[in-house]
């Protein structure tokens, strides 16, 4: 009797780091930053913003923090457009020059309109720490040092453990008290590309920690291995 053998093809896994969403359900998301991995739903934009990103219709934009204020920006302006964008933003934070502050937050839910996320990331892009669905700090996955102010009561999510919060610089923004920094908004519009593949001071050296979290389901963080 003859077997005949069927030979598939092989998949290759993902590469990179798997991009964690805020969001309970899977939608299509746009990362711009490189070292993510891309999946069926997820879209990986090394180089930062371009056409292409709005032409994958994405639900979901996660990208540093000076890329997101130059997108934003340019919507402000009429120069860019994202109707698909309807379910959040994940601001990629670290340390150097990337951080969020309250007056990007005024900003980015004028022009975006979305709930905001922020994920401080570790240089090769693994989340350290991540803001629920709460919007009440940020989830620690790491024990380090971190600048800002450590909360260990529950979190209103019902997520245990402890939480940071953390420290703001003040930055000269483009919106602030329901008004718009003409000359703030028009210089970002006009900024060139940031180059957002480059992780340049994204990010700060720390020990291991769990590489994929469940940020909006309470309990202990999940880690896969």
């Amino acid at each position: 009797m003859r077997v005949r053998l069927v030979i598939g093809r092989r998949t290759a896994a993902p590469r990179g780091v798997p991009f964690v969403s805020p969001l309970p359900a899977l939608v299509p998301a746009a990362v711009l930053l490189a070292g993510f991995a891309e999946t069926e739903l997820v879209r990986v934009f090394a180089d930062g913003w371009s056409r292409a990103v709005a032409d994958c219709r994405p639900e979901l934009l996660a990208a540093p923090v000076p890329e997101l204020r130059r997108i934003a920006a340019r919507m402000s302006a009429g120069r860019v457009a994202l109707p698909s964008l309807d379910r959040a933003i994940v601001a990629f934070t670290g340390a150097g020059d990337a951080c969020l502050s309250d007056s990007d937050r005024d900003f980015f839910w004028h022009v975006f309109q979305v709930p905001l996320f922020e994920q401080l990331l570790a240089p090769a892009g693994k989340l350290l720490a991540a803001e629920c669905d709460a919007h009440q700090g940020l989830h620690l996955l790491a024990h380090a040092p971190f600048p800002g102010r450590i909360e260990h009561a529950l979190c209103p999510c019902g997520r245990p453990g402890p939480r940071l919060f953390p420290l703001r610089r003040p930055a000269a923004g483009c919106y602030h008290e329901g008004k718009f920094h003409a000359a703030n908004v028009a210089e970002l519009a006009d900024a060139p590309d940031l180059g957002s593949g480059s992780r340049k001071g994204m990010g700060v050296q720390l020990p291991p920690f769990a590489p994929e979290f469940s940020i909006h389901s309470p309990g202990p963080a999940t880690v896969s291995r």
